[in-house]
């Protein structure tokens, strides 16, 4: 998984999950991209979880970042925003508007997230 900055990734480190990564910006460099591609191959991953600011700067900086990615070989998937979940008293439940980063979701947000496969 990669995030923006290093408060989603400590997030992320509480919430129990520890294999993320941050690009410290919207912007993954062309000089990051050789280290990512050490980590995949020595810990074997090709798949990445790309789950940047719910904002202008994030969505362009995915888009650059899932590029680059996929040229070097990596499966790329977008964190989605915009889902939502059944719930049978309120209907369907989405992410609320004024969280716009990993780190801004509770340590059980990112839990109950994780278990249904959307982290």
């Amino acid at each position: 998984m990669i995030v923006e900055g290093a408060f989603d990734v400590a997030k992320l480190v509480e919430a129990g999950i520890r294999n993320t990564v941050a690009s410290f910006g919207a912007h993954l460099a062309d000089t990051q991209l050789p280290r990512l591609e050490l980590i995949g191959m020595h810990l074997g991953v090709r798949k990445v979880l790309l789950a940047y600011d719910r904002d202008r700067a994030g969505r362009d900086g995915e888009e650059r970042a899932r590029e680059l990615l996929q040229t070097a070989g990596f499966e790329v998937i977008g964190f989605d925003w915009e889902m939502t979940f059944p719930s049978p008293r309120r209907g369907a439940v989405g992410i609320p508007a004024d969280i716009t980063d990993v780190g801004k979701l509770t340590v059980e947000q990112v839990q109950w997230l994780r278990a249904r496969c959307a982290i």
